[in-house]
């Protein structure tokens, strides 16, 4: 599943990641393998396509948050 947070309001957006921790990751193991939080204006194409392609290690979701996406190299657009 994949959640698309728009907005001038980023109190909102946090709220709404802290909620999907909570449902996806119910545990701290389940946080410590299961969820990134990757920077678009930093990351490499090679390096989001492995957060991406990883499989769930504690539960049976990951959750991966990508903050300025509109800041990724066109690499990585791709993938995306």
């Amino acid at each position: 599943m994949t959640y698309l947070l728009l907005g001038e309001d980023p109190l909102a957006k946090d709220q709404k990641i802290t909620e999907l921790k909570k449902e996806i990751l119910p545990s701290a193991d389940a946080f410590a393998f299961d969820y990134a939080t990757i920077d678009g204006s930093e990351v490499e194409a090679r390096a989001l396509h492995e957060a991406l392609s990883a499989l769930p290690v504690m539960g049976r979701r990951r959750l991966i948050v990508l903050r300025a996406v509109h800041k990724l190299d066109p690499r990585a657009k791709e993938i995306l």
